[in-house]
């Protein structure tokens, strides 16, 4: 049986002044996978929600987007987790959608997420949840596999 932990690490933008937010965050839970059987030959399911936090004095309007790079690998079409430092990887994905076709990236490999704020006094906070599979009939040894692809909001 394998454990696979993801980390989605946090990226933030830069102030803009006007009448938009004066700065925007985003973070997000762990993805944790249940174990994983290799032998088996089934697919392991996982969800993470993103939350987006946009402050300013006052805001009329800010759009933003999330993009997602592709972690240790640096290839978002075929992310991987790590065994520790061994050479030992195990593939796994990121979808904007629960149906798991909608792999999240970049906007040129995968697609980002947008989002708006209508009106803001201080902070607004908007959540989405994203969803994580490990393909099965991947042959891996045991051990925690991890990952820590970085998040970059843009508003």
């Amino acid at each position: 049986m394998r454990r696979a932990l993801i980390a989605l690490l946090v990226m933030c933008g830069f102030a803009v002044f006007g009448a938009s937010a004066q700065s925007c965050t985003v973070s997000a839970t762990a993805m944790g996978f249940a174990p994983y059987n290799a032998h088996s030959g089934l697919a392991v399911d996982a969800s993470s929600v993103v939350t987006t936090t946009c402050t300013g004095l006052l805001f009329l309007g800010v759009s933003y987007e999330v993009r997602l790079d592709g972690g240790q690998e640096a290839d978002i079409l075929a992310r991987k987790m790590r065994l520790g430092v061994s050479g030992n990887t195990l593939g796994y994905q990121i979808y904007l959608n629960a149906g798991r076709t909608n792999v999240w990236g970049n906007g040129v490999q995968g697609s980002v997420y947008t989002g708006t704020m209508l009106l803001g006094l201080f902070a607004r906070t908007q959540t989405r949840t994203v969803y994580g599979r490990i393909p099965g009939g991947q042959m891996v040894m045991a051990g925690d596999y991890t990952d820590g692809p970085v998040m970059t909001v843009i508003y």
